[in-house]
Protein backbone atom coordinates (compact mmCIF):
# COMPACT_ATOMS: atom_id res chain seq x y z
CA UNK A 1 0.00 0.00 0.00
CA UNK A 2 0.68 3.19 -1.02
CA UNK A 3 0.66 6.91 0.21
CA UNK A 4 -1.46 9.01 -1.53
CA UNK A 5 0.65 12.09 -2.88
CA UNK A 6 -1.29 13.83 -5.67
CA UNK A 7 -2.72 17.40 -5.52
CA UNK A 8 -6.60 16.46 -5.64
CA UNK A 9 -8.27 16.67 -2.55
CA UNK A 10 -9.96 13.62 -2.00
CA UNK A 11 -12.52 15.18 0.40
CA UNK A 12 -13.74 14.12 3.86
CA UNK A 13 -16.03 10.95 2.29
CA UNK A 14 -12.95 9.95 0.54
CA UNK A 15 -10.96 10.25 3.59
CA UNK A 16 -13.47 8.35 5.83
CA UNK A 17 -13.48 5.30 2.40
CA UNK A 18 -9.77 5.41 2.35
CA UNK A 19 -9.66 4.69 6.31
CA UNK A 20 -12.41 1.97 6.69
CA UNK A 21 -9.88 0.62 3.50
CA UNK A 22 -7.05 1.07 5.37
CA UNK A 23 -8.61 -1.09 8.40
CA UNK A 24 -9.49 -3.89 5.76
CA UNK A 25 -5.97 -4.46 4.55
CA UNK A 26 -4.24 -4.29 8.46
CA UNK A 27 -6.09 -7.37 8.96
CA UNK A 28 -7.30 -8.27 12.83
CA UNK A 29 -4.76 -7.34 15.30
CA UNK A 30 -5.00 -3.63 15.19
CA UNK A 31 -8.47 -3.85 15.41
CA UNK A 32 -8.33 -5.80 18.57
CA UNK A 33 -5.77 -3.71 20.06
CA UNK A 34 -7.82 -0.79 19.40
CA UNK A 35 -10.85 -2.00 20.56
CA UNK A 36 -9.23 -3.44 23.99
CA UNK A 37 -7.45 -0.01 24.09
CA UNK A 38 -10.74 2.12 23.72
CA UNK A 39 -12.72 -0.59 25.87
CA UNK A 40 -10.18 0.80 29.15
CA UNK A 41 -11.19 3.83 29.70
CA UNK A 42 -14.96 2.99 28.71
CA UNK A 43 -14.72 0.08 31.72
CA UNK A 44 -13.44 2.90 33.79
CA UNK A 45 -16.35 5.20 33.21
CA UNK A 46 -19.05 2.43 33.84
CA UNK A 47 -17.39 1.71 37.03
CA UNK A 48 -16.80 5.00 38.15
CA UNK A 49 -20.67 5.52 37.34
CA UNK A 50 -21.86 1.91 39.33
CA UNK A 51 -19.75 3.09 42.32
CA UNK A 52 -21.32 6.66 42.08
CA UNK A 53 -24.43 6.31 41.17
CA UNK A 54 -25.62 2.94 42.27
CA UNK A 55 -23.52 1.83 44.86
CA UNK A 56 -23.38 4.85 46.60
CA UNK A 57 -19.83 4.71 47.71
CA UNK A 58 -18.71 8.30 47.82
CA UNK A 59 -15.16 7.54 49.65
CA UNK A 60 -13.43 6.42 46.37
CA UNK A 61 -13.89 9.47 43.94
CA UNK A 62 -10.29 10.57 43.84
CA UNK A 63 -9.02 6.85 43.50
CA UNK A 64 -12.25 6.60 40.59
CA UNK A 65 -10.71 9.85 38.77
CA UNK A 66 -6.99 8.35 38.90
CA UNK A 67 -7.98 5.26 37.38
CA UNK A 68 -10.15 7.15 34.58
CA UNK A 69 -6.66 8.97 34.11
CA UNK A 70 -4.28 6.17 33.72
CA UNK A 71 -7.01 4.43 31.36
CA UNK A 72 -7.32 7.03 29.08
CA UNK A 73 -3.56 7.09 29.35
CA UNK A 74 -3.55 3.15 28.23
CA UNK A 75 -5.69 3.89 25.67
CA UNK A 76 -3.88 6.66 23.87
CA UNK A 77 -0.54 4.22 24.21
CA UNK A 78 -2.58 1.40 22.22
CA UNK A 79 -4.11 3.65 19.73
CA UNK A 80 -1.15 5.56 19.64
CA UNK A 81 0.71 2.18 18.44
CA UNK A 82 -1.77 0.96 15.88
CA UNK A 83 -2.23 4.77 14.17
CA UNK A 84 1.75 4.22 13.95
CA UNK A 85 1.08 0.92 12.29
CA UNK A 86 -1.08 2.30 9.37
CA UNK A 87 0.55 4.79 9.10
CA UNK A 88 3.78 3.28 8.26
CA UNK A 89 1.38 0.76 6.02
CA UNK A 90 0.66 3.91 3.97
CA UNK A 91 4.31 3.69 2.25
CA UNK A 92 7.48 5.03 3.20
CA UNK A 93 6.72 8.63 4.07
CA UNK A 94 6.92 8.16 7.65
CA UNK A 95 9.13 6.40 9.66
CA UNK A 96 9.09 5.62 13.46
CA UNK A 97 11.76 8.48 15.33
CA UNK A 98 14.55 6.39 17.96
CA UNK A 99 12.50 6.20 20.91
CA UNK A 100 9.56 6.93 19.39
CA UNK A 101 6.42 5.75 20.63
CA UNK A 102 7.83 5.37 24.29
CA UNK A 103 4.80 4.93 26.28
CA UNK A 104 5.29 7.50 28.93
CA UNK A 105 5.66 10.77 26.06
CA UNK A 106 2.59 9.15 24.73
CA UNK A 107 0.90 9.72 28.15
CA UNK A 108 1.80 12.80 28.65
CA UNK A 109 0.36 14.24 25.12
CA UNK A 110 -2.37 12.23 26.07
CA UNK A 111 -3.02 14.04 29.57
CA UNK A 112 -2.89 17.68 27.26
CA UNK A 113 -5.27 16.14 25.18
CA UNK A 114 -7.23 14.74 27.80
CA UNK A 115 -7.33 18.34 29.37
CA UNK A 116 -8.44 20.10 26.06
CA UNK A 117 -11.60 17.29 25.61
CA UNK A 118 -12.78 18.62 29.31
CA UNK A 119 -12.93 21.86 28.20
CA UNK A 120 -14.51 20.54 24.85
CA UNK A 121 -17.32 18.88 26.57
CA UNK A 122 -18.44 21.14 29.18
CA UNK A 123 -21.36 21.75 26.49
CA UNK A 124 -22.35 17.87 26.94
CA UNK A 125 -21.81 17.98 30.69
CA UNK A 126 -24.53 20.61 30.80
CA UNK A 127 -26.82 18.77 28.38
CA UNK A 128 -26.68 15.56 30.10
CA UNK A 129 -28.07 17.52 33.38
CA UNK A 130 -31.20 18.24 30.62
CA UNK A 131 -31.54 14.56 29.48
CA UNK A 132 -30.92 12.13 26.73
CA UNK A 133 -32.23 13.77 24.22
CA UNK A 134 -29.67 17.25 24.65
CA UNK A 135 -26.72 14.78 25.26
CA UNK A 136 -27.41 13.41 21.13
CA UNK A 137 -28.34 16.90 20.22
CA UNK A 138 -25.01 18.12 21.73
CA UNK A 139 -22.31 15.62 20.45
CA UNK A 140 -22.26 16.71 16.59
CA UNK A 141 -21.22 20.15 17.98
CA UNK A 142 -18.05 18.36 19.86
CA UNK A 143 -16.69 17.75 16.26
CA UNK A 144 -14.99 21.43 16.52
CA UNK A 145 -12.46 19.20 17.57
CA UNK A 146 -10.97 17.96 14.35
CA UNK A 147 -10.54 21.76 13.61
CA UNK A 148 -6.99 21.35 15.90
CA UNK A 149 -4.94 18.05 16.31
CA UNK A 150 -6.42 14.61 14.79
CA UNK A 151 -2.98 13.61 14.04
CA UNK A 152 -1.86 13.29 17.59
CA UNK A 153 -2.40 9.85 18.12
CA UNK A 154 -0.11 8.97 15.12
CA UNK A 155 2.57 11.40 15.57
CA UNK A 156 2.93 10.74 19.05
CA UNK A 157 3.30 6.50 17.75
CA UNK A 158 6.24 7.70 15.98
CA UNK A 159 8.51 10.73 17.23
CA UNK A 160 10.00 10.70 20.43
CA UNK A 161 8.56 14.10 21.79
CA UNK A 162 5.69 14.07 24.45
CA UNK A 163 3.39 16.52 26.03
CA UNK A 164 2.53 20.20 24.86
CA UNK A 165 5.35 20.33 22.12
CA UNK A 166 4.28 17.03 20.33
CA UNK A 167 0.27 18.49 20.80
CA UNK A 168 1.44 21.93 19.36
CA UNK A 169 3.05 19.81 16.28
CA UNK A 170 0.29 17.91 15.94
CA UNK A 171 -2.14 21.29 15.81
CA UNK A 172 0.57 22.55 12.91
CA UNK A 173 -0.19 19.07 10.69
CA UNK A 174 -3.87 20.51 10.65
CA UNK A 175 -3.10 23.87 9.17
CA UNK A 176 -4.65 22.79 5.68
CA UNK A 177 -6.97 20.54 6.52
CA UNK A 178 -8.82 22.14 9.66
CA UNK A 179 -12.05 22.46 7.49
CA UNK A 180 -11.81 18.66 5.86
CA UNK A 181 -10.68 17.87 10.03
CA UNK A 182 -13.57 19.50 11.27
CA UNK A 183 -16.28 17.71 8.90
CA UNK A 184 -14.54 14.03 9.35
CA UNK A 185 -15.08 14.53 12.44
CA UNK A 186 -19.09 15.29 12.37
CA UNK A 187 -19.19 12.62 10.48
CA UNK A 188 -17.73 10.42 13.22
CA UNK A 189 -19.75 12.01 15.92
CA UNK A 190 -22.80 11.22 13.40
CA UNK A 191 -21.69 7.69 13.04
CA UNK A 192 -21.41 7.14 16.64
CA UNK A 193 -24.90 8.28 17.15
CA UNK A 194 -25.81 6.01 14.47
CA UNK A 195 -24.75 3.18 15.91
CA UNK A 196 -25.64 3.73 19.61
CA UNK A 197 -29.15 4.28 18.14
CA UNK A 198 -28.41 0.31 16.32
CA UNK A 199 -27.33 -0.90 19.71
CA UNK A 200 -30.49 0.11 21.06
CA UNK A 201 -32.68 -0.96 18.69
CA UNK A 202 -31.20 -4.55 18.62
CA UNK A 203 -30.67 -4.71 22.27
CA UNK A 204 -34.72 -3.97 22.46
CA UNK A 205 -35.03 -6.78 19.98
CA UNK A 206 -33.05 -8.88 22.02
CA UNK A 207 -35.29 -8.31 25.48
CA UNK A 208 -38.17 -8.70 23.62
CA UNK A 209 -37.69 -11.91 22.48
CA UNK A 210 -36.29 -13.14 25.95
CA UNK A 211 -39.89 -11.88 27.30
CA UNK A 212 -41.22 -14.08 24.50
CA UNK A 213 -39.28 -16.82 24.93
CA UNK A 214 -38.62 -16.89 28.88
CA UNK A 215 -41.93 -14.53 30.37
CA UNK A 216 -39.37 -11.61 31.51
CA UNK A 217 -41.53 -9.40 33.37
CA UNK A 218 -42.73 -6.70 31.14
CA UNK A 219 -42.03 -3.75 33.93
CA UNK A 220 -38.49 -4.91 34.30
CA UNK A 221 -38.29 -4.60 30.59
CA UNK A 222 -40.00 -1.44 30.38
CA UNK A 223 -37.50 -0.27 33.23
CA UNK A 224 -34.28 -1.36 31.64
CA UNK A 225 -36.05 0.14 27.92
CA UNK A 226 -36.77 3.78 29.72
CA UNK A 227 -34.75 6.74 28.24
CA UNK A 228 -34.47 7.45 32.32
CA UNK A 229 -31.93 4.53 32.52
CA UNK A 230 -28.75 6.18 32.33
CA UNK A 231 -27.07 3.11 32.67
CA UNK A 232 -27.95 1.28 29.99
CA UNK A 233 -27.90 4.59 28.18
CA UNK A 234 -23.89 5.55 29.15
CA UNK A 235 -23.06 1.34 28.45
CA UNK A 236 -24.62 1.88 24.69
CA UNK A 237 -23.20 5.28 23.82
CA UNK A 238 -19.37 3.79 25.48
CA UNK A 239 -20.09 0.56 23.59
CA UNK A 240 -20.13 2.75 19.99
CA UNK A 241 -17.13 4.49 20.86
CA UNK A 242 -15.14 1.57 21.12
CA UNK A 243 -16.14 0.72 18.12
CA UNK A 244 -15.28 3.56 16.12
CA UNK A 245 -11.69 3.71 18.10
CA UNK A 246 -9.94 1.95 15.09
CA UNK A 247 -11.15 4.23 12.70
CA UNK A 248 -10.60 7.06 14.48
CA UNK A 249 -6.86 5.72 14.72
CA UNK A 250 -6.69 4.92 10.81
CA UNK A 251 -7.53 8.34 10.09
CA UNK A 252 -5.17 10.34 12.66
CA UNK A 253 -3.10 7.86 10.51
CA UNK A 254 -4.00 9.46 6.93
CA UNK A 255 -3.90 13.02 8.04
CA UNK A 256 -0.58 12.69 9.91
CA UNK A 257 0.45 10.71 6.26
CA UNK A 258 -0.97 13.55 4.69
CA UNK A 259 0.64 16.62 6.21
CA UNK A 260 4.42 15.21 6.17
CA UNK A 261 3.71 14.71 2.16
CA UNK A 262 2.64 18.39 1.92
CA UNK A 263 5.28 19.41 4.38
CA UNK A 264 7.88 17.34 2.32
CA UNK A 265 6.87 18.24 -0.90
CA UNK A 266 5.80 14.76 -1.94
CA UNK A 267 2.49 15.66 -3.73
CA UNK A 268 4.31 18.40 -6.31
CA UNK A 269 7.32 16.00 -7.24
CA UNK A 270 4.65 13.13 -7.60
CA UNK A 271 2.61 15.58 -10.08
CA UNK A 272 5.97 15.88 -11.84
CA UNK A 273 7.03 12.42 -11.98
CA UNK A 274 2.71 11.51 -12.93
CA UNK A 275 3.03 14.60 -15.80
CA UNK A 276 6.70 13.19 -17.30
CA UNK A 277 4.92 9.77 -17.42
CA UNK A 278 1.84 10.70 -19.51
CA UNK A 279 3.90 12.83 -21.35
CA UNK A 280 6.78 10.18 -22.09
CA UNK A 281 3.73 7.93 -23.29
CA UNK A 282 1.95 10.46 -25.29
CA UNK A 283 5.27 10.98 -27.25
CA UNK A 284 6.11 7.38 -27.27
CA UNK A 285 2.20 6.56 -28.95
CA UNK A 286 2.92 9.00 -31.35
CA UNK A 287 5.87 7.77 -32.68
CA UNK A 288 4.53 4.30 -32.72
CA UNK A 289 1.41 5.54 -34.99
CA UNK A 290 4.11 7.51 -36.87
CA UNK A 291 6.12 4.16 -37.59
CA UNK A 292 2.68 2.42 -38.30
CA UNK A 293 1.76 4.94 -41.11
CA UNK A 294 5.27 4.38 -42.91
CA UNK A 295 5.16 0.80 -42.93
CA UNK A 296 1.67 1.62 -44.29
Amino acid sequence: MSARVDLAPEGPLGRIDRAIALLRAGGIRPLLVAWASGALPALAVVLAYDGERLEGIHDLRALLAIGLVVAFAARSVGLSAVAAGYARALGDVVTVEEGGGRPLAVARTSFVVATFLALWSAPLFAAAVVGPAAVALTLPLLSVRGLWAPTWLARSGTTKDGGMASFLAAVNDNTEQRGEGLVVEFLLMLGVLGLALDLTAALAFLLLLLRALLGIDVALLDGFLSARNTFALLGVGLAALVVFAPLRAALSAIAFVDARVRRDGLDVRAAVDEAITHASARRGGARAGSAAALAA
